[in-house]
């Protein structure tokens, strides 16, 4: 179901050619799960990719993409090296 702030970023984004939004509020608002709900992307297996195609020659990219993880809830991938 969707939320008035789902309708309000879908409407806002809706206008925009490029650019950037940024989401700010206190913990346990909503804010990752508004994310979640308008990116309408299978997080996991985008960060997969994305740790297949950096490989485990760069830490800051590593570090990055478990930082996302964490963020997202998201086990680290078997495979993944440790940061």
């Amino acid at each position: 179901m969707a939320t008035r702030a789902d309708r309000q970023l879908a409407m806002i984004s809706a206008g925009m050619e490029s650019g950037s939004i940024a989401l700010s509020g206190p913990r346990g608002v909503g804010k990752t799960q508004l994310l979640r709900n308008f990116c309408k992307v299978d997080v996991a297996k985008l960060l997969a990719r994305a740790q297949r195609e950096i490989g485990t020659g760069d830490t800051l990219a590593r570090s990055t993409l478990q930082r996302v993880r964490t963020a997202w809830l998201l086990p680290a991938p078997a495979s993944a090296p440790p940061v």
